[in-house]
């Protein structure tokens, strides 16, 4: 019995482009706080939009009958040490055209992440991360 299997260690991204810009607090007198902001720009090749355009399917993209366009996705943080071993990040992000498809989005988030740095002595880890996210 042969067994067949896709290759799945690839992502369905065949372009990208991404800029960003990154401050951190000194100018408002919280040096250890951060603030950014990024715009990402992806796509995939003519023939795979054909692909799915004409009923194809994508394990990642998903079903068939796409009608293509650019997945961009914009994310802007701050992140703010709230405690001496602690630091909070409030993020928004959007995506437009999820998946490389004009019907889906666009799509916003507004995840909050908790970072709590630990002591080695009393725990296995020296960091943990909670993370929540709002859609």
């Amino acid at each position: 019995m042969t067994v067949r299997r896709k290759p799945s260690q690839f992502t369905a991204v065949d372009r990208l482009a991404n800029a960003g810009v990154s401050i951190t607090g000194t100018r408002w007198k919280r040096r250890e706080d951060t603030m950014g902001t990024t715009l990402g720009v992806s796509g995939i090749a003519g023939v795979h939009a054909l692909y799915l355009a004409r009923g194809g399917f994508d394990y990642i993209i998903g079903m068939g009958k796409l009608r293509y366009g650019p997945e961009y996705v914009w994310e802007s943080y701050y992140s703010a040490r709230v405690f001496t071993r602690s630091i909070r990040d409030f993020r928004c992000a959007a995506v437009a055209n999820s998946r490389f498809n004009e019907d889906r989005g666009p799509v916003w988030s507004r995840p909050i992440r908790l970072h709590l740095e630990l002591s080695k002595k009393n725990f296995p880890f020296t960091s943990l991360d909670l993370c929540l996210l709002a859609m």
